[in-house]
């Protein structure tokens, strides 16, 4: 491929495999995807082929395909935005897309070749499906065109998902919020146009020929075209946009806004901005002091902001109305979960790793402080941002408690489980930061390897039921309240209601606690351990 790409003169396509092919997750990631999609096909299958015997079989291969082509659907749209996001915000981010565009290729040679350096390594996966859709083939009901019907939407998915993601790599200035706009963005548009939704095309093209599915996939085809001529325009007309901080922009516009409603109440300040003396912790202090997630006033009102809707549900659902349902603060809290999760393992995972991109982590290996005092004082700011975030916790626990009548032990198993996840998500992540030099790459890979681990047990327990029609019961309940994500939904539902987990329930809830309290000591101890040597600094430096 790669000389291919050399004799039809594509340097900057040729550069893009060769680069690939020289790293090593490249093929972590091929056979990781493999060993997916086909451990999970055959579990789905399984439930087919083993249903009634060998000859009951025959005519059954229209759900076992439909069920192929859309693990494939899912697999496209979760890690092909990943790998093209970054395509062109990574070039503004070391500053050589200037010197890109002073070559000969034009804009639309430059996103074309792009693009398609990393469509091709996604094609090879849709190749590695064909001998399992031949086996869904085989087994009957599966006509010609509902075969070619489903790859081509297959191949056309990876060229809208692959073009939209690299417009957001385009527009915006870094991979991060490329990554979150290639997600967040399509899902809307998505929402907003089902035509777009490839899933939704497939299943109205089962019983219809291949001509007319294609001529039902006209809006894909349209979209792949817009997201195209925008990401062209995007590549020069945004080349050189300057970093901006959109939380600190967020901040201070609710600081207007504060500021402009504090003259209600006279003009009181609760925290005032003095300018303190680093003292011992130098460290400390630029974490607390100067960064946006550190200083008392901007935690506060990050703290302000996740609070004041909690307790406007809360008047809404004890007033006389009752105009809101209970079931409205679970899903507040299963919000809330998600959000602290995510803010803790972004700040966590650039601890380390954004001193390494600004090439300041030198700077502080040269001071007479030891590497693990410095990750200690860093981790500060990660504390006071976990303090904060216990307080709307803390907020839902309590109503729930009153309100639900639920005795003193959900509100101290729930406590506990935060006091014990978070820091473990921080230490995990700052672990992942020290590892990994890049930023963007140690952020993405925490929030990747967290939601994999926090959605394992329910894939699991939905390919046994699905694919062998084997509940989650006996000795697998023990295996499942290892799930933080079980655990937090049981204890939501009620310590008396639970049902998958035997009595004595808290004897099930200790062990969690015990396993994950064990992991958070093992990544404390792991990430302070050696810690000259990790970051860098030669033997005995800082003595």
């Amino acid at each position: 491929m790669r000389g291919l790409a050399r004799k039809w003169k594509l340097p900057l396509l040729a550069k893009e495999l060769a680069e690939q092919a020289a790293r090593k997750r490249t093929y972590a990631i091929r056979f990781g995807y493999t060993a997916f999609l086909f451990v999970a096909t055959c579990l789905l299958f399984y439930g087919n082929l083993a249903s009634d015997g060998t000859t009951s079989v025959l005519g059954r291969g229209r759900p076992m395909f439909n069920q192929l082509v859309t693990v494939q659907f899912w697999g496209i749209y979760l890690l092909l935005p990943a790998t093209v996001c970054g395509v062109i915000s990574s070039e503004k981010e070391k500053e050589s897309l200037s010197l890109l565009m002073l070559t000969t290729l034009t804009p639309w040679q430059i996103v074309i070749q792009k693009l398609f350096g990393r469509l091709i390594p996604m094609f090879n996966f849709l190749f590695i499906s064909f001998p399992l859709m031949a086996i869904a083939f085989s087994n009957g009901g599966v006509t010609s065109s509902h075969l070619w019907s489903g790859i081509f939407l297959l191949a056309l998915t990876c060229l809208q998902v692959g073009s939209f993601s690299i417009a957001c790599s385009a527009f915006f200035r870094t991979t991060h919020e490329a990554f979150v706009a290639s997600y967040l963005c399509f899902l809307l548009l998505c929402y907003m146009m089902p035509g777009m939704f490839a899933p939704n095309v497939f299943e109205w093209a089962e019983t219809r020929t291949l001509p007319e599915a294609i001529a039902g996939s006209t809006t894909i085809i349209f979209s792949i075209c817009f997201f195209l001529f925008f990401a062209r325009v995007f590549l020069e007309s945004r080349a050189f946009v300057p970093a901006r901080n959109y939380l600190l922009e967020l901040f201070r516009l609710l600081d207007g806004i504060f500021t402009d409603m504090n003259h209600v109440t006279g003009g009181i300040v609760l925290t005032k901005d003095v300018d303190l003396l680093p003292g011992t912790e130098p460290v400390a202090w630029r974490e607390t002091s100067k960064k946006s997630l550190g200083t008392v006033r901007y935690l506060f009102r990050m703290l302000v902001v996740l609070e004041l809707p909690l307790l406007w549900t809360f008047q809404l659902i004890r007033g006389p109305s009752g105009g809101t349902s209970v079931n409205t603060v679970s899903v507040l809290l299963y919000v809330l979960w998600g959000v602290s999760v995510a803010m803790v393992a972004v700040h966590a995972a650039g601890l380390v790793s954004s001193e390494r991109s600004r090439q300041t982590l030198d700077v502080l290996l040269t001071t007479p402080i030891s590497a693990r005092n410095i990750i200690l004082q860093k981790f500060q700011g990660v504390r006071r941002l976990i303090c904060v975030l216990c307080v709307p916790f803390l907020s839902i626990y309590l109503f729930e408690k009153w309100f639900k009548n639920y005795g003193w032990d959900y509100v101290l198993w729930s406590t506990v489980f935060v006091l014990i996840y978070l820091p473990l998500t921080a230490w995990f992540s700052l672990w992942l930061g020290v590892k990994i030099r890049s930023q963007v790459r140690a952020i993405l890979l925490a929030i990747f390897l967290i939601v994999t681990w926090l959605t394992l047990p329910l894939g699991i327990q939905y390919f046994l039921a699905t694919g062998f029609n084997i509940a989650m019961s006996g000795a697998a309940r023990y295996l499942l309240i290892l799930s933080p994500t079980v655990v937090i939904q049981r204890i939501e539902s009620g310590v008396s209601a639970v049902q998958e987990i035997p009595d004595p329930a808290w004897a099930f809830y200790l062990l969690n606690a015990a396993f994950y309290g064990v992991l958070l000591w093992l990544f404390r101890h792991i990430s302070l351990k050696d810690a000259d040597q990790r970051l860098g600094r030669t033997k005995g430096a800082a003595r």
